[in-house]
């Protein structure tokens, strides 16, 4: 698909960011999120972590995506009855 070429075209230059500039949370912060997008729940988490190490200012902004990822976990939760 289109969108995942894409977004895997995203990850190559976040991660060519990230290496070349480890303290900029906000590429750390992106590419979290485009591992969330790629449905890499355990990479993104790793990587939000890692986001938070380097800039602990942003927590409720780390916060906030968290909170996205358990509320799209909740909806694939089957309903009882």
């Amino acid at each position: 698909m289109l969108a995942t070429y894409v977004l895997q075209a995203a990850v190559e230059d976040l991660e060519a960011l990230r290496d070349t500039s480890p303290d900029e949370s906000n590429v750390i912060f992106q590419l979290a999120k485009v591992y969330r997008l790629l449905g890499d729940k355990v990479k993104s988490a790793q990587t939000l972590a890692v986001a938070r190490d380097v800039s602990p200012k942003s927590i409720n902004k780390i916060r906030k995506l968290l909170d996205t990822v358990k509320d799209e976990a909740a909806d694939d939760e089957m309903d009882e009855g």
